[in-house]
């Protein structure tokens, strides 16, 4: 019989979690979860697992919140194997709860409180204001954007290197109006704190310190009212993947990754194709050098294909000069 965790046993669990490449955002996740279920009973068998996911499902829990705990309790499954005691996974997959393709509704925000949010930017600070545009127009996590550090911020590229989930990094475009935001925090509002100069960090609290999950909600909680509904992280990035896909950009490529060097090889035969269609229709075309760059994978790469299709589509005749 194996009982809740201990102080001791739950270091180990993290660092087991952490040297598995998971996210500080997982590991809290998944120890809060193995600490709640700890405190209902032990961990003694298959059916204690099935036992307690029936209760969810009695207690009337969403699939998402389900499969959280199954996940969370799999990788203690794992490391109690590790730890030698136990011998066997005693979850499966096909214990998580299965949704419906397209059955999940997601929460953006519409057009008309997305006009408010823009309408109350420019009554906010630069750090305030930047924070939002980073959400808003490049989609970036909260854990993303908290843990920004300067150094990520490519001021003549107008772009930033993220990192993200599971050691993964990725280029992300810049607005102009973003970058000009960030600039002006930076120069007038970080500079004001005594951290400033020994923070590798980009944003920074009110005391100096690195803006945490918990403060970058707050901002989003004071904008409530004049919003009119309630404003968290992951709404903002939802909006973002929605508003391109409606203007039919394919989500595949905006989060691509450096890493993923499948839709890699795809993005570079696309632009292959590019160069055969340019080529047959016009020795006129001009294009931008970082179009033929295959070394950046990635959405701005993405951005200027999408604008020489739209733009080799209108120009039928194959005449004319396509700069970009």
């Amino acid at each position: 019989m194996i009982a809740g965790m201990v102080n001791g046993e739950r270091e180990s669990f993290r660092r087991f979690l952490y040297e598995q490449g998971r996210q500080p955002s997982t590991i809290a996740s998944y120890v809060a979860e193995v600490e709640k279920f700890s405190g209902r009973g032990t961990f003694s068998s298959r059916e204690d697992i099935l036992s307690h996911k029936q209760w969810l499902l009695d207690q009337g829990r969403k699939a998402a919140t389900i499969n959280k705990f199954l996940n969370a309790m799999t990788a203690y499954n794992d490391f109690l194997i590790a730890q030698g005691k136990l011998d066997r996974r005693w979850i499966y997959w096909s214990d998580r709860i299965k949704v419906a393709q397209g059955s999940h509704q997601v929460d953006v925000l519409t057009e008309e409180k997305f006009r408010r949010v823009q309408q109350v930017l420019p009554s906010l600070s630069y750090r305030n204001q930047s924070l939002i545009h980073l959400l808003l127009y490049a989609g970036l996590r909260a854990s993303e954007l908290v843990e920004l550090r300067l150094w990520q911020i490519d001021w003549i590229g107008r772009s930033i290197e993220v990192h993200g989930k599971g050691d993964k990094v990725r280029e992300v475009p810049l607005r102009e109006d973003t970058l000009r935001c960030i600039r002006q925090y930076v120069e007038e509002e970080r500079t004001k704190h005594r951290q400033a100069v020994e923070s590798p960090y980009l944003f920074l609290s009110q005391r100096g310190e690195r803006l945490t999950r918990g403060g970058l909600s707050d901002v989003l909680r004071a904008l409530d009212t004049n919003v009119g509904r309630h404003l968290y992280p992951h709404l903002f990035r939802h909006t973002f993947a929605t508003r391109l896909t409606q203007k039919h950009v394919d989500i595949t490529f905006i989060y691509l990754e450096k890493k993923d060097k499948v839709t890699y090889r795809r993005l570079e035969h696309e632009i292959e194709k590019l160069f055969l269609v340019i080529w047959f229709n016009s020795t006129q075309c001009a294009v931008h050098k970082s179009i033929a760059s295959k070394q950046k994978g990635n959405w701005i790469v993405i951005k200027q294909f999408a604008i020489l299709i739209k733009l080799l589509k209108k120009e039928k005749n194959g005449n004319g000069i396509l700069i970009i």
